[in-house]
């Protein structure tokens, strides 16, 4: 059909179909209380800090409702790789202890790079691909040597795209090379209800 011409017949009835979604219950009751356990595994999670051996490269800090832990990738890989590196081992399996103790949460894995583009001949074709590879990396890892559930674990390579330092000097790009373990809480209560129910819409 040509783009733009109706293939219906003039007169022909014309249909409206309303989509049901998803609407999330949540009070501000709820947000208090999961801010209020976030508050509680931050303070509980930055004993791992005070471990020399990860001190220089682990942070803890709780955003909102999620508590994020920052591994530097110097730590943990070699560069341009996404194979673990001996200490990078040893640091997952001090996270994989601690984070054991929480049962009723989920687990989002996140790779992230600095600005610099991988050197040809590399095994990975852009930034987004060995955030990716690493984050992977670590997932792996927490299911086959640690048991955890990877239902409750999700991965994403964001590449170069959330910085949290300069990428102008060496120490933020060694702060934009990453992996950020975020611990969050279970979602709130959902409702199936149809799309656009508050505006006057029939079938017609």
């Amino acid at each position: 059909q040509p783009i733009g011409r109706d293939p219906s017949p003039a007169g022909a009835p014309q249909r409206t179909f309303i989509v049901a979604e998803e609407r999330c219950i949540e009070t501000a009751e709820d947000v208090e209380e999961k801010e209020r356990k976030a508050y509680q595994i931050t303070e509980e999670l930055e004993e791992i800090t005070e471990d020399e051996a990860l001190a220089e490269d682990v942070t803890v800090e709780q955003r909102g409702e999620d508590v994020v832990i920052s591994l530097l990738s110097a730590g943990l890989f070699s560069s341009a790789k996404a194979d673990l590196q001996g200490e990078g081992a040893e640091m997952i399996s001090t996270l994989a202890s601690s984070l054991a103790e929480y049962k009723d949460i989920e687990v989002r894995i996140e790779g992230h790079t600095d600005d610099r583009p991988l050197l040809p001949g590399s095994r990975y074709r852009d930034n987004w691909e060995l955030s990716s590879a690493r984050a992977t990396t670590v997932v792996n890892e927490l299911v086959n040597k640690h048991g955890f559930d990877p239902e409750k674990l999700i991965v994403a390579g964001l590449g170069e795209h959330r910085p949290v330092a300069d990428n102008e000097t060496r120490e933020g790009r060694a702060m934009n090379r990453r992996i950020d373990i975020v611990i969050q809480q279970p979602r709130a209560p959902t409702e199936e209800v149809e799309a656009g129910e508050d505006m006057d819409t029939e079938l017609r």
